[in-house]
């Protein structure tokens, strides 16, 4: 991957900050010039306490406001979590980007190049390499310098799929006996968001609202060892899922509503049923594009919305 160039001082340039402040010269840079790895390193840098904020993160632009009173150095500005280390921040900024489409599969990852578009040392940049490489989304290549981000195999993906068949159908099955109906109430408003989603071709919403879906799903199952072992699938089964979000939706969410109304019926053993086949016919959607397209790796993800 190509390291995006830093964004030089503006003289003269004022900018009034969301609280009404203004800021004059060289501290007057917009976040979202920087490199794609800057706004997503912004991002995750935030303090978890504003109560504005989406899951406890602030917006780009309340942290381009802590960022500007800080100076360039994105390492030095203290809000890393306290049980993280830099190295962990670097990782979960990198893999996301990786998860979401932003860093395509086949791309190169040059410590020193990240290390300066995230304005870090390279040793935590390599930290975070290095557990890329463990977690298999990112491989070392004979011959040649730096990291270069995993292209999956279609057995590859196709056995992560049907490891996730056995566990999701077992914890549609246990779904079925335990959920309440705030869960179900929580489902059926997914797949109303969904229809919505689906009509906008929204790839991104439409990650986000599949994935709150089986969480729902997994937690009425109560069982936190098949929750567990679903955790450590989840970021891979959204990265393979993306490059087919859009063309599987509408049957996917059909499938849904099937599930939806076996836990509403409390029938195990169909809601067991139904969710094997929908996990079954994901991977199957996977292994069809990836044939029609290239039939060797799966790197032709479709640009990050």
């Amino acid at each position: 991957m190509t390291a995006g160039s830093r964004l030089r001082p503006t003289p003269g340039v004022t900018r009034v900050t969301p609280s009404g402040d203004s800021c004059t010269g060289h501290r007057a840079r917009r976040p979202e010039n920087c490199g794609i790895i800057n706004n997503a390193y912004a991002r995750q840098t935030a303090a978890d306490d504003d109560p504005r904020c989406r899951n406890g993160r602030r917006g780009v632009a309340e942290v381009w406001d802590v960022l500007e009173s800080k100076g360039d150095d994105l390492s030095t500005l203290g809000l890393l979590k306290a049980a993280q280390t830099l190295g962990e921040r670097v990782y979960e900024v990198l893999e996301e980007s990786i998860v979401d489409g932003v860093i395509a599969p086949g791309s190169h990852l040059r410590e020193d190049e990240v290390a300066k578009q995230l304005g870090v040392s390279r040793n935590p940049v390599r930290e975070a390499i290095q557990r890329l490489v463990h977690d298999g989304f990112v491989e070392h290549r004979a011959g040649k310098k730096g990291a270069f981000v995993h292209a999956p195999s279609d057995k590859e993906v196709q056995e992560v799929f049907h490891a996730r068949s056995l566990l999701e159908s077992d914890c549609a099955r246990l779904a079925a006996e335990n959920i309440s109906d705030v869960d179900l109430a929580r489902l059926q408003e997914l797949l109303g968001h969904g229809d919505a989603a689906i009509a906008a071709k929204d790839a991104k919403h439409l990650l986000e609202l599949n994935d709150r879906f089986h969480n729902i799903v997994v937690e009425a199952a109560d069982n936190s060892v098949i929750a567990r072992m679903l955790g450590v699938l989840q970021r891979r089964i959204r990265w393979y899922f993306y490059r087919v979000v859009v063309t599987r939706a509408a049957g996917s969410w059909d499938q849904h509503r099937q599930i939806y109304e076996a836990l509403r019926e409390h029938d195990g053993d169909r809601a067991a049923v139904c969710m094997m086949a929908h996990v079954m016919q994901t991977a199957a959607t996977i292994r069809d594009h990836h044939d029609t397209v290239d039939g060797a790796g799966l790197s032709d993800w479709p640009a990050h919305p």
